[in-house]
């Protein structure tokens, strides 16, 4: 297809090769939680349209996902999936083997997510909101990695008691497990 290129423009890839892009867009929950999130990662699957297709890709960052800085967290890591009648399989970020697919298979490739910046439970609620609506960021996510809960009403309002609640509980718990390692981790006389 190409090399070396990351956004190949769809119309250039179907008028080119017995492909058809099924997918193309951001990917939730990939960016780094921090006050500031980390950029989400590019989600594409590719439909085979024929048989016998020699496929081979190389991708990075699944191994080792971009770091987050200052309590922001790792973005999450790269992932190649090939979806075909036998199951999923996952592939490595290099295969050595080519690998052949065939009408139906669909290759599904999700980009590494950039790292947060700074302390998740610092971001302001209102702006994880805006990323539940905007499609960036899950309730599920918002609540597990920011702390924020949102309510089940369609505007998804945030509920700033439980917010305040579970992130000063979250905090809490962080804290007494960093003093804990520090204990064990400190030299015995």
């Amino acid at each position: 297809m190409a090399s070396n290129q990351a956004n190949v423009p769809v119309e250039m890839i179907e008028s080119d090769y017995p492909i058809r892009i099924e997918r193309y867009g951001f990917a939730p929950d990939t960016g780094g939680a921090g006050k500031f999130r980390g950029g989400l990662g590019v989600l594409r699957e590719y439909r085979i349209l024929a048989d016998d297709i020699y496929f081979g890709v190389r991708s990075d960052k699944s191994f080792h996902p971009p770091h987050g800085l200052f309590g922001g967290q790792t973005g999450a890591p790269a992932i190649n999936l090939i979806h075909s009648e036998g199951g999923d399989r996952a592939l490595p970020p290099m295969p050595m083997k080519p690998i052949t697919l065939n009408t139906g298979d669909v290759y599904r490739h999700v980009m590494a997510g950039g790292g947060g910046f700074g302390d998740p439970f610092d971001r302001e609620p209102e702006r994880v909101r805006t990323d539940v609506l905007d499609g960036k960021v899950t309730i599920d996510h918002a609540r597990d990695a920011y702390g924020v809960v949102l309510g089940n009403d369609a505007l998804h309002t945030v509920d700033a008691s439980a917010t305040n609640s579970l992130r000063t509980t979250r905090r809490r718990t962080s804290a007494a497990a960093g003093a804990t390692a520090a204990v064990a981790a400190a030299p015995r006389r």
